[in-house]
């Protein structure tokens, strides 16, 4: 449910004309700007072993075998006279708050989801400018600081560096609330689209939630 909320967000909030969830390149694809993703996996990869205590953040994998495990929630095109926007959101959803096996990992592992979106949007759209995002209702207050540093450094010294115009944003907790859920609710009465899953899940709750007619009736009756 979390990727239909964002994929309705791309749509009517974002205006993106082209939106896909689960979106997964195909084996049969060439790839673009293999030089570039070489690079910035490099540089990531060193970024994570010197900066962040050591960590193999992506195993030993090579190029070819980490982009065959890519998989993005939400992917958004928008179209604009200013030129194009490509969105890139990865939603994660627990009760809970987010946890993929302690803080360490579970920033290293959304840092490599945001790292692989970018090396599609290069490779596979040949994207020099994309807006990449994680989502969350819900995330610890320790681990979003130590996702927002990460992001910061992507952004100022990583990307620049292999001459990107990327942004990684981490969108959470009230932000989540406030720049995803409420404008989508907002629109929600002018969408008529049942494949729009969490929309349409919305405008039944709303539904079930204003009294029936047959209700104020029994009321009056019993008076």
């Amino acid at each position: 449910m979390g990727e239909s909320l964002v994929y309705s967000w791309l749509r009517h909030v974002k205006n993106c004309r082209i939106v896909q969830m689960n979106w997964k390149p195909s084996p049969s694809w060439e790839r673009q700007n293999e030089d570039d993703m070489e690079g910035f996996m490099i540089e990531t990869e060193a970024y994570f072993e010197v900066i962040r205590d050591g960590v193999e953040v992506y195993k030993k994998n090579s190029l070819s075998q980490l982009l065959r495990q890519a998989e993005i929630d939400a992917l958004g095109m928008s179209f604009s006279e200013k030129g194009n926007t490509v969105y890139a959101v990865d939603v994660a959803c627990h009760e809970k708050g987010l946890n993929y096996g302690g803080k360490q990992d579970t920033v290293t592992r959304v840092a490599k989801k945001i790292m692989r979106s970018a090396m599609c949007l290069r490779g596979y759209f040949g994207s020099s400018k994309g807006e990449i995002i994680f989502a969350s209702p819900k995330v610890q207050l320790d681990i979003i600081t130590d996702i927002k540093t990460v992001f910061d450094e992507l952004n100022t010294i990583v990307f620049p560096k292999i001459k990107l115009d990327y942004s990684a944003t981490i969108i959470a907790n009230s932000d989540f609330n406030e720049l995803i859920l409420k404008p989508v609710r907002n629109v929600s009465s002018n969408v008529a689209d049942t494949s729009e899953l969490f929309l349409r899940s919305y405008q039944l709750i709303k539904i079930f939630r204003k009294p029936s007619t047959g209700s104020k009736y029994k009321k009056r009756i019993s008076k």
